[in-house]
């Protein structure tokens, strides 16, 4: 049986190549990310995101994939979503956007991705959530060395040392 994965931030950079990732290990995808001109404005055009005809291009390689329109902000918007059956989300959304005040960064990246999570508890039969954060939560690394001087990356046991409002609301 083919597994539905779920997946916000999908006209961004990291989103478009999940998609493609899933599709190639066979997984059913649920695509999900702001309409384009309301990612243009949040973004003010700084940012690449994909446009509508490469959206409609996946749309077209296949019937495994569903491309929705959503709001993180708005929980009425992703209730659609959930009338699918999603066995897996990859909660990639967020205001990626060093320049943003704290306060909008909260309310998409920890007041969006709340959202979705309590829709995927209450709607969903979901049996994993996977969240794409930042490195930037633990601050600059100080990298250990393994025993043949390789650098070895901070853990989830690292403590959190965010050095600006996006890595702030990541970490929250």
């Amino acid at each position: 049986m083919t597994e539905t994965a779920l997946v916000t931030g999908a006209a961004g950079h990291t989103g478009t190549f999940m998609i493609r990732y899933l599709r190639e290990k066979g997984y059913r995808v649920i695509a999900t990310d702001l309409a384009k001109c309301a990612r243009d404005e949040l973004f003010l055009g700084a940012k690449w995101t994909a446009d509508d005809s490469m959206m409609a291009e996946l749309c077209k390689e296949g019937d495994e994939f569903t491309y929705i329109n959503a709001d993180l902000m708005d929980k009425k918007s992703l209730e659609p979503l959930f009338e699918h059956n999603i066995d897996v989300v990859f909660s990639i959304a967020s205001l990626y956007d060093y320049f943003a005040l704290l306060d909008i960064l909260r309310k998409i990246n920890v007041g969006g991705v709340r959202n979705l999570a309590e829709l995927v508890i209450d709607k969903s039969n979901a049996k994993h959530f996977i969240h794409w954060s930042t490195c930037g939560v633990y601050g600059e690394p100080k990298y250990k060395k393994d025993e043949k001087g390789y650098p070895i990356p901070v853990d989830e046991t690292t403590p959190y040392n965010p050095p600006n409002f996006y890595s702030i609301s990541k970490m929250e």
